[in-house]
Parts: structure tokens; sequence; C-alpha cells
């Protein structure tokens, strides 16, 4: 099976040299840290995953945690045989299942993290959503499409709001006569 390494670029070629001289592997694929990593490094994946695949550590992906959890189960589904060189376990599934679940666990708290700010927030009398439209620029985006037969994006342009509150509106008022929502 042919090896191909990944690493993100860094300072020194270092890590990309020791995957080609002393690991042996045929590619080594240079990500550029100053893009999306985890585009990067799925792209990599699906075009080698018939091979396989070795990253010096966790780094070396240029991922965050909590972006782990969909690459990791995508590996596992789809058998990549992915091989880390610097880990604290002897076998590589059991070290991708530990990342795994640290990711999980890091999405579950952020998540309650926002969910408690979001209260607190609401407790303090801070509205979440969109911002609410007065009446005149409701009655002003209804004449605009009614009378004026402005389509959404310009009757969003005039009235300065979002494409979302214009349909919404729109979407209510034919609702009421029946219509469908023109573009």
């Amino acid at each position: 099976m042919k090896k191909v390494g990944y690493t993100v670029k860094t300072e020194t070629d270092e890590e990309t040299r020791y995957l080609s001289e002393v690991l042996g592997c045929q590619i080594v694929f240079e990500a550029n840290d100053e893009g999306d990593n985890y585009s990067q490094f799925e792209t990599f994946l699906k075009e080698h995953k018939d091979q396989q695949i070795v990253l010096m550590s966790f780094e070396s992906m240029g991922l965050q945690l909590g972006q782990l959890a969909p690459i990791f189960h995508y590996i596992r589904d789809e058998g990549i045989d992915c091989h880390f060189v610097e880990k604290p376990f002897e076998r590589d599934e059991d070290y991708l299942q530990l990342l795994t679940g640290l990711a999980l666990s890091e999405k579950e708290i952020v998540s309650r993290r926002t969910l408690k700010g979001l209260r607190v927030a609401h407790a303090k009398g801070v509205v979440s959503g969109r911002p609410a439209i007065n009446e005149q620029t409701i009655d002003r985006i209804r004449y605009l499409h009614t009378s004026q037969k402005k389509n959404i994006r310009q009757i969003s342009t005039e009235c300065g709001v979002s494409l979302g509150t214009v349909h919404k509106y729109i979407k209510r008022e034919e609702e009421k006569l029946g219509k469908k929502v023109s573009n």
C-alpha cells in the first residue's frame, strides 16, 4: 500500500522531510495554513482514501478539536488507514477514538455555554434574532411588491432589510390572498 504523508506547512520542513525520508511516504502533501484546513484535509482524505495516510501528530492536520468528529467518522466509515506517528496509544484506532470523544465533548461544552449565555441574555432583557421592523416598513414592503411589482431583492435594498424579511412579509400577505410568492 502506498504511504501518503500530510502536514500543515510550518517554518521548517523537518516534518515533511521526516515523512518522506524516514517514514517512506511517496507523496507528502503540505497544506497551506492560511486557507480552510478542514476542506483541505477532507479533500486530501477523499483523494487518498485507498492509501495509508501518515500524520506526525494530531497537530499535523491543522484542525481545531471541534472539527475532528466528522473527519474521524469519515475515516472510520470509509475504512481509511490513518497512522499517527506521535500518539500516546499503541493502536491508531484507540487514538482516533480518544480524539473523537474529546471532539464530541468539546462540541457539547460549546453548545451548553451558548445556551447558558442565551438564557442569561434573555433574563437581562436582550432580544435575540432578527431585529423587529416597524409597521411602516412592512407596509412599504407590501406596497413595493403589490403596486410597484418590484422583486424581493429590489425591495430588500430599498427598505434596508434582509431578503428573508422581505420574503416573510410577502409570503404572509400572499397567504392571506391565496397567492404564491413571486421573486
